[in-house]
């Protein structure tokens, strides 16, 4: 990987604690959005592209729709960033694999799974699409801040209804505030965390 994008990307890439109230503006989130289905999915292509889903949380009004949820500890983070996007998975993604894998008929492949199996596919493939999110964010000059202290059932409550997304995390998206940066914290080295064989 070159270095100018491992270094900016993953030594110095941070989650931010504060956003200094700078807009991120809809063309911003838009870009950001247009870029993350660039990456590689799992099962080979672009056929569980669509199993990702956002909803970005920018008023005033939805943002105390969102409060309720949110554990005391990230409130003032989530309150003042520009927008919080909720990432979901749709468990009915594989009624749209017409259009994103017309070449095959893998509607009816997922559609026969168990569905906690199929669940498990949507779940990992929008977890690796909401990585790519995040890179794409940040590429684009962005701060991120990905929550996981929140209360997913009410999140869905208040946010999807009936619709049959699961909210996987939340990212605090905008333009932080370098003053309320903890000092970094120390990281496994490679030999912790890979082996080679």
């Amino acid at each position: 990987m070159k270095e100018h994008v491992a270094g900016g990307q993953r030594r110095r890439a941070r989650s931010l604690g504060g956003d200094r109230h700078a807009p991120s503006n809809d063309a911003e989130q838009e870009d950001v959005d247009v870029r993350v289905p660039s990456g590689a999915e799992r099962e080979g292509g672009r056929q569980l592209e669509g199993a990702l889903h956002l909803c970005l949380v920018k008023s005033a009004a939805a943002k105390e729709r969102l409060r309720p949820a949110i554990y005391p500890g990230n409130v003032e983070k989530t309150m003042s960033a520009p927008v919080t996007i909720l990432l979901a998975y749709d468990l009915t993604f594989h009624e749209r694999l017409p259009k994103l894998f017309p070449m095959g008929d893998k509607r009816a492949q997922f559609a026969a799974m168990p569905d906690d199996v199929r669940a498990g596919h949507a779940l990992a493939n929008a977890a690796l699409e909401a990585g790519y999110l995040i890179l794409a964010a940040r590429a684009l000059g962005l701060d991120c801040g990905p929550i996981g202290g929140f209360d997913a059932a009410k999140v869905e409550e208040a946010f999807f209804g009936d619709l049959p997304w699961k909210v996987l995390f939340l990212v605090n998206l905008g333009n932080g505030d370098p003053e309320k940066l903890y000092p970094r914290n120390p990281r496994l080295t490679f030999s912790e965390v890979a082996r080679i064989e």
